[in-house]
């Protein structure tokens, strides 16, 4: 059952990915979009400038904006979803979003929340834009994780070889 209608999902998602169109033009970053339109999904690919490791994430924009994406990330080598070699790993200061479950575990991720499958019972998925207004916008979102895989003081890889 869709909350909100898929126009307005579509509208939101377009203009916030203008908003950091810088981002599509920098080495080792593409995004894909031919599912947009059909499904309301979008993927971003962002290769690593630490060690040259592509990461695939899938964004599942269904009833945006009343529920954050579903951020899935792609094994590259076969196309399967969430698996331990589609995610890096981290070694962050104040918490790793990263988590070997595996799951990408922040609060403008659908999946971390408990109703989903994810650990977070305590996060109420209709207020997440207020649990994390900092990264409560698709551009946001997308550039968080990019500096996360290139921060060499930080990324340790793939989270599992």
């Amino acid at each position: 059952m869709m909350i909100v209608e898929p126009t307005v999902s579509l509208e939101l998602i377009r203009s916030e990915l203008q908003g950091v169109a810088w981002l599509w033009g920098q080495p080792g970053y593409s995004l894909d979009i031919s599912r947009l339109e059909t499904e309301i999904i979008f993927t971003a690919t962002m290769v690593s400038k630490c060690d040259g490791e592509a990461y695939i994430f899938q964004f599942d924009c269904r009833d945006y904006k009343a529920s954050p994406p579903a951020i899935i990330p792609i094994d590259p080598r076969n196309g399967e979803l969430n698996t331990r070699h589609a995610y890096p790993s981290e070694n962050y200061p104040g918490g790793n979003i990263f988590h070997a479950q595996p799951v990408l575990c922040i609060q403008f991720n659908r999946q971390a929340y408990q109703a989903n499958g994810g650990p977070h019972g305590d996060w109420h998925i209709g207020n997440w834009m207020s649990l994390i207004p900092c990264h409560s916008t698709l551009g946001e979102m997308l550039t968080l994780l990019w500096v996360r895989i290139n921060n060499p003081d930080t990324y340790c890889g793939r989270m599992e070889k």
